[in-house]
């Protein structure tokens, strides 16, 4: 590959040396370029430069939501929450890390 690059260097004067990525950003940072020429190349370049939001379905096992939960069931959620955390709680129901 180096090879081909070495050969295009000397048929093209000024070749980019870089990616394709690197070459849209060079393009999208340079404010001598028309805007809609930088718009297209962040355009191109934002989906390998941040990953893409999507909605997601849940589907897990979670039988019991906690606000169905009351009176002893609650505190023993509480209870195993906080021991998993290492959070150590008084007996007014407040914590403090552990």
């Amino acid at each position: 590959m180096k090879a081909v690059v070495e050969k295009l260097a000397e048929v093209i004067p000024n070749l980019f040396d870089g990616d394709s990525h690197a070459y849209l950003i060079s393009i999208y940072k340079d404010p001598a370029q028309p805007m809609m020429s930088r718009i297209d190349a962040a355009k191109a370049a934002i989906k390998y430069e941040r990953p893409a939001l999507s909605s997601i379905e849940h589907s897990g096992g979670f039988d019991v939501g906690i606000s169905k939960l009351a009176g002893e069931q609650l505190d023993e959620a509480i209870q195993r929450t906080a021991a998993e955390a290492s959070i150590t709680l008084a007996a007014t129901g407040e914590g403090k890390a552990g």
